[in-house]
């Protein structure tokens, strides 16, 4: 009898929009899948990746967590994040750096902190701040 040893998912810049377009998927069954694949992740190589994915998905519901990532579920629920049903507090580009900043690997904070300035640029670009004509964060960890 062979044996399979599954190795865990790692997620980089690329992934991250793979299972960002899964998890708002209409399908899903999309979205089961991502959630079954990030419950199978390192979690301190991938932590900023992953609180970046769930950070805006209020639509995966409590049955879709406890069937596709209850550990994952779980460990973020431990940190008082809420997941859209149920109580907790909104993750916020502050609180996710302060869990990240010292325990995970340094380019996925970075990852972090460029999603802010982007989202940054966006929300001033909206609000028709226009201080220069392309404003071009570039935010690094201290």
């Amino acid at each position: 009898m062979e044996q399979t040893i599954e190795q865990p998912t790692n997620i980089d810049e690329t992934t991250y929009e793979t299972f960002k377009g899964m998890l708002v998927s209409s399908d899903r069954e999309n979205t089961h899948v991502a959630l079954t694949i990030l419950e199978q992740a390192n979690y301190k190589k991938n932590f900023p990746y992953i609180l970046m994915l769930i950070k805006d998905q209020v639509s995966i519901t409590e049955q879709e967590w406890e069937s596709g990532a209850p550990k994952l579920r779980d460990q973020l629920k431990g940190l008082g994040i809420s997941l859209g049903f149920s109580g907790g507090e909104q993750l916020t580009f502050k609180r996710m750096f302060e869990i990240v900043k010292d325990d995970c690997d340094k380019s996925a904070v970075q990852f972090v902190i460029n999603q802010f300035a982007k989202t940054l640029s966006g929300l001033l670009a909206e609000w028709g701040i226009d201080l220069v004509k392309e404003l071009n964060l570039n935010l690094t960890i201290k």
